[in-house]
């Protein structure tokens, strides 16, 4: 956890972990100073949840907080994000990045390496939280958000555009699935939530294929 009144990022990918974490950090006294977000390099989408930058952006404007989108194509993601660090630690004066992950130790220690590099330490405030518990606390801090993307092995595309509340959960954890997507089941759009200044609107189009076997719902700010 950022410890109070230290300026902290959070890396964001416009989903709910990432959204919670960034929530409980200033619950605890440190200051958001900014989103990143790495998209892939020659686009203006992220990898993992296939979002387009405009949409990121709104969702930034929406909490009031500036977004740094650093790129990097294969290969070239640990320069990337360093150079994206640098750009917070000059403009915004951070001294964390909050991550969103939960259990996932390859994961966490692979950031952990990379950020030793830098002068921005790695945090985790939604570390070892269970997993049911988390989404309980996230349904009573307001938060409000939007399945994105599934994948195809595991949910059909009736869940895309869905908001995720506890009976949706039910529902998804009935299939054997974690509700809470934290095995890549599906990703997220947090559309409203206790640190938003309004709620961030979209409009849906398609629906369409990424290279890793999930359906993407297309959006674009309204």
């Amino acid at each position: 956890m950022p410890s109070s009144g230290a300026f902290f990022a959070s890396s964001w990918s416009g989903g709910k972990d990432g959204c919670f974490a960034r929530w409980v950090s200033s619950q605890s006294g440190a200051k958001p100073a900014c989103l990143l977000t790495m998209l892939k390099e020659g686009e203006q989408r992220t990898s993992a949840h296939g979002l387009h930058q405009d949409v990121l952006q709104a969702q930034a404007d929406c909490l009031g907080t500036p977004i740094i989108f650093g790129s990097a194509g294969f290969g070239g993601y640990e320069q990337g994000l360093k150079k994206a660090l640098a750009t917070a630690i000059d403009e915004y004066s951070v001294s964390h990045l909050a991550f969103g992950d939960i259990d996932l130790d390859a994961h966490k220690d692979w950031y952990d390496r990379i950020l030793e590099e830098t002068a921005i330490q790695t945090c985790y405030p939604l570390w070892h939280y269970d997993r049911k518990q988390l989404l309980k606390d996230m349904f009573s801090a307001g938060q409000e958000t939007m399945i994105v993307s599934v994948k195809n092995e595991s949910l059909d595309q009736s869940f895309l555009g869905q908001i995720l509340t506890p009976s949706l959960a039910d529902e998804i954890e009935a299939k054997g699935i974690c509700p809470t997507g934290e095995e890549g089941d599906f990703h997220s759009l947090v559309i409203n939530g206790p640190d938003f200044k309004q709620p961030l609107s979209v409009k849906k189009a398609d629906i369409w294929q990424d290279d890793w076997g999930h359906s993407v719902l297309e959006l674009s700010p309204a």
